[in-house]
């Protein structure tokens, strides 16, 4: 801590966590184990990575279409994704 003046200055380190990468994401929704619709798993897989909204928005309509090309089931197109670089 320093003084500024009549203020009191505090310096503090924030320590920054590396992204979520998009395979750690959609293995970590895989690995959920509810009931529960695919984008509900990747939307908790999200929150407990401390993604973003923008990442989810992405990860699940990239899901959505690779899905829809090859005529796969969202989860099937999810695994293969996360095997993906």
């Amino acid at each position: 801590m320093s003084k500024e003046g009549n203020r009191l200055a505090v310096s503090r380190c924030i320590e920054a966590k590396p992204l979520p990468t998009r395979s750690e994401i959609l293995r970590e929704a895989l690995r959920s184990r509810h009931r529960e619709p695919f984008e509900k798993a990747v939307g908790r897989a999200v929150r407990k990575l401390g993604g973003s909204f923008a990442e989810y928005v992405a990860i699940i309509a990239e899901v959505r279409d690779y899905s829809r090309v090859r005529k796969m089931d969202l989860r099937d197109a999810a695994r293969s994704l996360a095997d993906q670089p």
